[in-house]
């Protein structure tokens, strides 16, 4: 009967601090910024005007970390996808920002 009390008693103090760990991540979620301004891209995305050495290449997707902050004991790395535009010989001809951007969070070492 007391192994039993010991193991409820450890489960519900592991319940407690899970529940403490996830509160205080999601406090530091909520400092991040929701809207990201994207400010004036230098090519618009998909725009009508092209040029014409980009005309029948068909963009690969590209991820690339654009800023590094640390915020509350996290590191928090921003990627922004990027639209690349290659000539047959493998050069890049065009890097056109996208709207996308993700996030990935990390704790810092003390």
């Amino acid at each position: 009967m007391l192994k039993k009390g010991k193991l409820l008693m450890a489960i519900i103090l592991g319940i407690a601090i899970i529940s403490y760990i996830e509160t205080k991540d999601f406090e530091v979620m909520e400092k991040l910024p929701a809207n990201i301004p994207i400010g004036e891209m230098e090519e618009p995305v998909n725009s009508e005007a092209e040029d014409d050495d980009t005309t029948g290449i068909i963009p690969e997707l590209e991820i690339v970390l654009v800023e590094t902050e640390k915020i509350d004991g996290h590191i928090i790395e921003k990627y922004q996808e990027f639209e690349v535009y290659k000539s047959t010989d493998g050069r890049v001809v065009k890097k056109v920002p996208t709207t996308h951007y993700n996030y990935i969070r990390y704790q810092e070492d003390f």
